[in-house]
């Protein structure tokens, strides 16, 4: 039987597995992150985005993302990853983390979205797109409510990036992808994070209302002998966020996982 996950692997050394945020797809880290030194780079589209298939069998959840990540693992022979991810792809790390932590090396998470709770309020942008994608005229009727107008007035970074959700990929399903796994949560009790006993980076932005610096703060006093860094908002200026990321990753690979 076929592998039913679209992904790619890039480089030799370290292996990375870097997951990308609710409604993207494997494009994102791979382009934030490709050329690392010392790094083998794998990235996966998860079910319902980019080329890996909805699958009504396999509903979207933290769960089932993180068990398709140990599939991808077991598919490439990789018996320890450092494990890392973006918003979604950052509560999949923490999910992993605390269901899988013997297959993980380290993890890194980029701008968390979750904390213990499910529909975070941070989020509520994207809960109210699921509600409009499935209309024939939603991307108009949605830029019309005056919660996207004052996004756009408040945030116009922000506004941009959010209206990509009605071209995404696999349309059809993005409404049952935002709503599933923006009312799920990556771990059901943060206390259990004390036991991660590996090295961990968090990264965080002000300027980012759909991913506040708070979360990263709160997850740097959960998780023992985390380090929480400061990058600029993606919203401000994505060239240099990225930049920024990949920098912060290069650092964190080469302090730890080097010789």
């Amino acid at each position: 039987m076929a592998f039913d996950l679209n992904f790619i692997s890039e480089g030799a050394g370290i292996p990375l597995v870097f997951q990308h945020g609710l409604g993207g797809n494997l494009d994102v880290p791979k382009n934030m992150l490709a050329g690392l030194e010392n790094v083998r780079l794998v990235c996966m589209d998860a079910r319902g985005h980019g080329q890996t298939l909805f699958d009504e069998a396999a509903l979207p959840s933290f769960n089932r993302y993180a068990d398709d990540v140990v599939r991808l693992l077991d598919h490439l022979d990789l018996e320890k990853t450092v494990m890392g991810g973006i918003s979604m792809g950052a509560g999949i790390t923490l999910n992993l983390a605390t269901r899988y932590p013997e297959r993980l090396l380290g993890l890194i998470l980029v701008r968390p979205a979750w904390l213990g709770e499910p529909s975070p309020p941070s989020l509520d942008t994207l809960a109210e797109i699921a509600r409009y994608v499935t209309q024939s005229d939603g991307l108009h009727a949605y830029k019309a409510t005056e919660s996207y107008k004052m996004l756009e007035a408040e945030h116009p970074g922000v506004a941009v990036s959010v209206l990509g959700q009605f071209t995404r990929e696999q349309s059809a399903h993005t409404a049952t992808v935002l709503t599933r796994i923006i009312e799920d949560v990556p771990v059901p009790d943060l206390a259990g994070l004390s036991a991660i006993d590996l090295p961990c980076l968090i990264l965080a932005s002000d300027q980012d209302p759909l991913h506040p610096f708070h979360f990263g703060e709160v997850l740097q006093e959960a998780i023992p002998n985390a380090e929480l860094r400061s990058v600029i908002s993606r919203y401000v200026d994505d060239e240099r966020h990225n930049v920024e990321v990949k920098e912060q990753v290069a650092s964190f690979i080469a302090q730890y996982f080097l010789p």
